[in-house]
């Protein structure tokens, strides 16, 4: 199965070009990657909804996102600019939290659990 994985736009120009590259998010993205049991079966693949650094609004998403589609079984949005650059395409995607440190969403580790099971049973569809 093909996986990518939608990020939200970067703050530092080398994540333009390698998404999550060098940041602590990665680390809990690898962890949900495990928990997802994606592995040597499928191909995991990173993009950013938009490649413009700084303050974004949905006009900035990456028009081509759509075209991602065709070429991946399934996609994730990783937060909530992602997932609506996404449905502003029209592109089918489950949503799950952004992985950074800053959302205090992810401290409520219940609700983390609950969102990744959804989300492996949606890969699972």
């Amino acid at each position: 199965m093909r996986i990518l994985l939608v990020g939200q736009n970067p703050k530092e120009i080398i994540q333009v070009e390698h998404p999550f590259y060098e940041s602590r998010s990665i680390k809990t993205l690898g962890k949900w990657v495990v928990r997802l049991h994606l592995g040597w079966n499928d191909n995991v693949f990173y993009t950013n909804a938009s490649n413009k650094l700084g303050k974004i609004t949905l006009k900035d998403a990456n028009p081509y996102l759509s075209c991602y589609s065709l070429t991946s079984d399934k996609i994730i949005a990783l937060g909530n600019y992602a997932s609506r650059a996404l449905k502003k395409l029209n592109v089918d995607h489950f949503k799950l939290p952004h992985p950074s440190g800053l959302n205090r969403k992810l401290n409520d580790k219940k609700w983390v659990d609950e969102q990744l099971a959804l989300c492996k049973d949606w890969l699972n569809e």
